[in-house]
């Protein structure tokens, strides 16, 4: 805005004497004010404009009539304080705290329609997850019941003076933004358990130490969130009721490490059970191949093997490489003290001479017929609760 310099009055007054007061000629005060209040209009129109308002296509039926009268009150006092501004000098201490308001108004109408888009957009995915039968068990049933009773319009909603949704019924009300998220069931993760499962039920052979970290590595990185873990706990991917865990362990946050432990066990249990019932089974079918060998033959290397594996238990590996065929050879494996790695053609398998179940990769890469191998049992698991208590320790 131009200063009142001499010039500032000419282009005011006209040419003139430039001496003249605003009380020796009026005009010059009637054209003083119409410039300030000019430039105070341009000043206000560049910087006020009314907020669009919200869009009438986020709300359902029940709630449009509410919203709308929110938005007229607030309408209502936006045109008031503008009307204010309008009417007091651009930069006064009266003008900015009346643009201030203002700006509080206008924040609540965006904020009100940020929080109707989230809410249809939440609304939306709700109803498709819930009636697509994928909402997991792993959700607290009182949350479910909150989350289907605003999702489908059964409680009343209020908004507040700053444009915050609230959902109310006769237990209370609860922010929008407060809601509490709800948990899908992690059908690719349930997926990817049963492709682990069915490659333990093909080995036809109890799992080694080595295959079971691989397992394990593969159960932890898949369950890198908490949900999926939930999901996996109390989904029935496989089993009816999921593991059976109990739902204050599935609820409490601060147990989240114990319960992905628990989950984890659980599963490796299983693919444990699946080999070795695999293993079992082709067992029971009594394959023999007895055309290029006799039994009592087949009898002579078993005793061989056992006895190397017996001397292979004590650290020893040169008993059971002098029985291997072929170019077979077992190798202490570094990393870990008390292992071996066999080599059995191009396959490279980790033994642990402590586990009678890693005989069997012994035996079948000898060819001996698996009617004659010694009969090994499932690993005790025990229970969810057992596991519970395990981890709680």
């Amino acid at each position: 805005m131009a200063l009142e310099t001499k010039q500032y009055l000419q282009d005011l007054a006209g040419p003139q004497n430039p001496n003249t007061s605003k009380e020796e000629n009026p005009n010059i005060a009637f054209r003083e004010k119409q410039a300030k209040q000019i430039n105070n209009e341009r000043v206000n129109a560049y910087l006020d404009k009314l907020p669009d308002g919200v869009e009438l296509a986020k709300i359902p039926a029940k709630y449009k009539g509410s919203v709308q009268k929110w938005a007229f009150a607030k309408k209502s006092e936006i045109a008031k304080l503008k009307l204010g501004i309008k009417n007091t000098p651009a930069g006064s201490p009266q003008n900015l705290q009346l643009r201030q308001m203002v700006q509080e108004k206008e924040s609540a109408f965006e904020n009100l329609n940020n929080q109707l888009t989230n809410y249809h957009t939440y609304k939306d995915e709700y109803l498709k997850t819930s009636y697509a039968g994928n909402l997991s068990d792993a959700n607290n049933p009182n949350k479910v019941n909150m989350l289907s009773g605003i999702y489908t319009d059964k409680m009343d909603m209020l908004i507040s003076d700053s444009g915050d949704l609230m959902f109310e019924n006769d237990g209370g009300a609860i922010k929008f933004n407060d809601l509490p998220d709800y948990t899908v069931k992690d059908n690719n993760a349930a997926g990817e358990i049963l492709n682990m499962n069915e490659q333990a039920f093909k080995l036809k052979a109890p799992l080694s130490k080595g295959q079971e970290q691989i397992y394990r590595l593969k159960l932890n990185k898949m369950m890198n969130n908490r949900d999926t873990v939930k999901s996996l706990a109390m989904d029935d991917f496989i089993m009816e009721g999921g593991l059976g865990l109990p739902r204050d362990l599935i609820y409490d946050d601060s147990r989240s490490e114990e319960l992905k432990q628990i989950v984890t066990d659980s599963y490796l249990d299983m693919f444990r059970n699946t080999a070795l019932d695999s293993y079992n089974t082709n067992q029971s079918k009594g394959r023999f191949n007895s055309g290029t060998a006799s039994s009592r033959k087949y009898k002579a290397r078993l005793d061989n093997i056992n006895a190397g594996w017996e001397a292979l238990g004590q650290g020893d590996p040169s008993v059971l490489n002098r029985t291997l065929s072929g170019n077979d050879e077992l190798v202490p494996l570094e990393e870990e003290e008390g292992l071996y790695t066999y080599y059995n053609g191009s396959k490279e398998i980790v033994v642990d001479p402590n586990d009678p179940n890693d005989l069997q990769y012994i035996l079948s890469g000898q060819n001996i017929p698996d009617d004659m191998w010694p009969k090994t049992q499932k690993p005790s698991s025990g229970d969810a609760q057992s596991l519970i208590e395990k981890y709680s320790e």
